[in-house]
Parts: C-alpha cells; structure tokens; sequence
C-alpha cells in the first residue's frame, strides 16, 4: 500500500478517493467532495504532522480487507475507530501550535 504522507495531504486524499469510487454513487461523490473541501486544512495539518502514520496505514488495510470481504459491521467499527483516532491526532496538532504561541 502507498505511504499517505504527503504536504497538504494530496496523496491521502486520492488515496481515499479511491474507496469512495468504489461506489459508484455520483450523489456520493459530489457530497464526500464537498465534505472534502472543509476538512482539507485539517487532513494537511494531519499530513505534516510528526507521526510516521503506521497506525493510519494499518487502519487502512483493516478498513480495506473490510470492503473486499464485505463485512459491513468490521468496517464501520473500523472506520469509526480510523475517524474518531484521527481525529484526535489533529486536535493534538493544533494544541501543539496553541500552547507554543
């Protein structure tokens, strides 16, 4: 799998993209875009942040292994999980610049 670590978070954004092809679902596409678009500063600050992104990577092959074997329950704990972690992450990055100003 590609490393998703890239600045302002390009990759990781093509890289899930390419999940969300994979319904098929013009109306899907065209809402995730625009959920993209505001959260995008977020995923750029998560993208630079120092964490090498190993647990993100296995998430990803987790949340991947859930699609392919069609395990709804598995991938949306999983996706929750990947949410909710990363999430975290980016809250603690910008706690990080807040507490140096």
């Amino acid at each position: 799998m590609k490393k998703t670590r890239t600045s302002g978070g390009s990759s990781i954004r093509n890289f899930h993209r390419r999940f969300y092809d994979c319904a098929d679902s013009a109306h899907l596409l065209e809402y995730i875009g625009q959920v993209w678009m505001q959260i995008e500063p977020y995923m750029a600050i998560y993208a630079s942040s120092k964490s090498d992104h190993r647990d993100s990577n296995i998430e990803h092959r987790q949340i991947f292994a859930a699609i392919t074997t069609r395990d709804l329950n598995a991938l949306l704990v999983l996706t929750s999980r990947h949410l909710n972690r990363t999430a975290d992450q980016i809250i603690h990055e910008l706690r990080q610049v807040d507490s140096s100003t």
